[in-house]
């Protein structure tokens, strides 16, 4: 784990070396909600019905390559994934259902470094943009509420892509204020089995 936050500080002390060499477009926070879920595919006849579970995404960024339409991001996020699921509350009297349900809600969470393309069109008072690029999630914690044995195997990255669109909107207090939508699947499993591959996804 320590080799990862040294590789991880390493990697912002590199963006800001970057950032120095050319123009620093912008830089600043990011904070927001997350609905993050995870698919369960059994390779057996099992049915997993995953729900939504809603997080938090904190995070800093820093703009750089500040030339027309096009820009580069570099940043770091914590951000909590997951899922929720209910299940019905079962007794040795009524092994089929007490007419009772319980939510369990599992948390995963990551230290995430995307690295982004970000295409903007300066419309004056109002900049809408896009932005897609690759991503990587380490692992830092977990909250497995009763689903350790899957959670507690999760491997320690994870890699995928995030693309979005948002609109920044010059101020006078601070430079611009941010708004912003994305959607952030993985490619590869965070666990996998003979008989289950489980995938993270959040917007």
């Amino acid at each position: 784990m320590k080799s990862r936050i040294v590789g991880i500080v390493c990697l912002c002390v590199f963006i800001s070396t970057i950032a120095r060499t050319q123009f620093i477009r912008g830089y600043g926070l990011k904070v927001g909600a997350v609905s993050a879920t995870q698919t369960w595919d059994y390779k057996i006849n099992v049915n997993f019905p995953t729900e939504r579970r809603w997080g938090i995404d904190v995070g800093a960024y820093v703009e750089i390559l500040d030339i027309p339409y096009i820009s580069l991001l570099g940043e770091l996020h914590y951000i909590q994934k997951g899922f929720s699921i209910t299940l019905p509350v079962t007794t040795l009297a009524q092994p089929g259902c007490t007419g009772e349900y319980v939510t369990k809600r599992p948390r995963v969470d990551y230290l995430s470094v995307p690295l982004l393309v970000k295409l903007r069109l300066d419309m004056g008072m109002v900049v809408p943009y896009f932005f897609v690029g690759l991503r990587l999630d380490i692992l830092i914690a977990k909250e497995p509420e009763g689903i350790q044995a899957v959670l507690d195997n999760f491997k320690n990255t994870d890699v995928g892509v995030s693309l979005g669109a948002g609109f920044e909107v010059p101020l006078t207090i601070i430079s611009a204020a941010l708004v912003e939508f994305r959607y952030s699947p993985s490619l590869n499993e965070a666990f996998s089995n003979n008989n289950l591959t489980v995938k993270n996804q959040s917007v």
